[in-house]
């Protein structure tokens, strides 16, 4: 989401519209005023945080009000839209009367996110890139697409983040499924891309949800030919720097580009489930893993846990795999309820074990303890990130 929260001033339908612009780039918009006077009478003193003010001038009178605005408001970047006519000397005297960034009225979707970006950074809010999690696989049915699901779920609804869960190219997708959607376009589009932009993404985008989007691999045929893997890491980037946290579903390829992937990683999330032949690939991934220069930290997940499987208890299972993040996921029923109703967990068993253990991974992966209470009213997962 954006740093800075918004104070819109102005009561005619400009502000409004930029307002509602800038809410669907994911601007928390925290208050507007109908003018200067109306802000002042409200507030003795400007509140405490960051945030930025947001007008549009369009005519002397307009310019004036911004001028005692930015003065009561010292340190607060002023974004404005100018409407009508003007030149490159209305342009200066916006400028000089204290606006940050100018777009023009009516902006383009660049425009914004150009303007949006330039704010954080002068606001001393560089871009940075989000969590990329790769959650991959190591055998078929081992559980991984289950967990990928979820961890994305919780990300967005649990700890309230933008949230993106994506599949690659070169598979048939399997996430629109679990999530009862139905994209209108898939990855394919956006892999086939050399350097994608913010906007094919938007495009490539499924809601589901408030703050969770999906980008859904090709339903019911594999590509032509598979994709270059290069604009595969390109499109991962452009994902990473595109929401607070990206999930990626990786099914169990074991090619290049699959290690790739999870190389690039902030957190490998490698899954198995509790028998031999997957505990023996897990191993094997795991060592190819490591013999790469990556900086990822990676987990192993082995689900669907038996405590009491007579050989496969999890001191053995720690021993044998020689991981320091070791996490288990229950055998219950939750899991294939949630999944035919095409609804995550949180939904559908919120107390059951399943859940409980991917909330305790989940807290370990993003660095930040299970929050106690949903937020309402938060908005949704609007602003692809600048980067």
């Amino acid at each position: 989401m954006f740093p800075l929260k918004a104070v819109l001033v102005g009561s005619d339908a400009g502000v409004a519209d930029l307002g509602n612009a800038l809410a669907g780039s994911g601007v928390e918009i925290e208050t507007r005023f109908a003018d200067a006077a109306a802000l002042r009478r409200s507030w003795a003193e400007p509140p405490a945080g960051p945030r930025m003010v947001v007008s549009v001038l369009g005519s002397e009178d307009d310019l004036l009000q911004f001028r005692q605005l930015c003065e009561f408001l010292p340190g607060w970047p002023a974004l404005v839209g100018l409407s009508g006519d003007y030149d490159a000397r209305a342009v200066v005297r916006v400028n000089r009367a204290g606006a940050a960034q100018i777009v023009p009225v009516p902006w383009t979707e660049d425009d914004l996110h150009q303007a949006l970006d330039r704010v954080a950074a002068q606001a001393g809010y560089a871009a940075r890139p989000g969590k990329l999690i790769v959650v991959g696989g190591v055998a078929e049915g081992c559980g991984a697409v289950t967990l990928a699901v979820n961890l994305a779920a919780e990300a967005a609804a649990t700890w309230h983040k933008p949230t993106i869960l994506a599949e690659p190219a070169h598979a048939v997708g399997r996430l629109a499924d679990r999530l009862d959607a139905a994209p209108e376009q898939t990855a394919e589009q956006l892999y086939a891309l050399g350097s994608p932009s913010r906007n094919a993404l938007r495009a490539a985008l499924t809601p589901v949800g408030e703050r969770l989007r999906l980008l859904a691999g090709p339903r019911y045929k594999l590509p032509a030919k598979p994709p270059d893997p290069a604009r595969v890491t390109a499109a991962v980037e452009l994902l990473r720097r595109s929401a607070d946290v990206t999930v990626l579903d990786l099914p169990y390829t074991y090619d290049e580009l699959y290690f790739e992937l999870l190389a690039m990683a902030d957190h490998a999330v490698l899954v198995a489930a509790q028998q031999v032949p997957d505990l023996h690939a897990l191993l094997r991934v795991r060592e190819a893993l490591l013999g790469r220069p990556h900086v990822c930290q990676d987990h192993a997940v082995v689900t669907r846990i038996d405590p009491d499987l007579e050989g496969f208890e999890v001191p053995r299972l720690k021993q044998i795999l020689q991981v320091s993040e070791f996490w288990t996921v229950a055998d219950d029923a939750s899991c294939t309820v949630a999944l035919n109703a095409g609804k995550p967990l949180h939904e559908t068993a919120p107390r059951s074990r399943s859940r409980q253990d991917i909330l305790a991974l989940a807290a370990r992966l993003f660095g930040e303890p299970t929050p106690e209470a949903p937020k309402e009213g938060s908005g949704f997962f609007r602003w692809l990130r600048g980067g």
